[in-house]
């Protein structure tokens, strides 16, 4: 089993601190879109979501794209055209109606 240093067990407890302000700060977000979710039929809980430093909160449930957005086409890749999937989700779960 790998030791780590001090240096290092810091930064992961500091990771872990700020994941938990983050899902925190936006509850309200998280809120919404577990709402919005649910409308769909997609059922999501606390556990669901993670902070990931470098791009935020994420919901992770498999295939979630596919059951939010069934009309959603994938590529001879697997991947979907981005551009596509914006406009479909241009308004912020913010702004949502409690």
């Amino acid at each position: 089993m790998r030791e780590y240093t001090d240096f290092q067990k810091e930064y992961f407890e500091n990771l872990k601190k700020q994941e938990i302000q983050e899902l925190e700060k936006n509850d309200k977000l998280i809120q919404n879109f577990k709402k919005f979710c649910s409308k769909k039929g997609v059922r999501l809980n606390e556990r669901d979501f993670k902070y990931v430093q470098t791009i935020g909160i994420v919901a992770y449930k498999p295939n979630i794209v596919e059951k939010l957005c069934p009309e959603l086409i994938r590529d001879k890749e697997g991947l979907i055209l981005i551009l596509i999937f914006f406009p479909r989700f241009s308004q912020t779960f913010l702004e949502m109606p409690e």
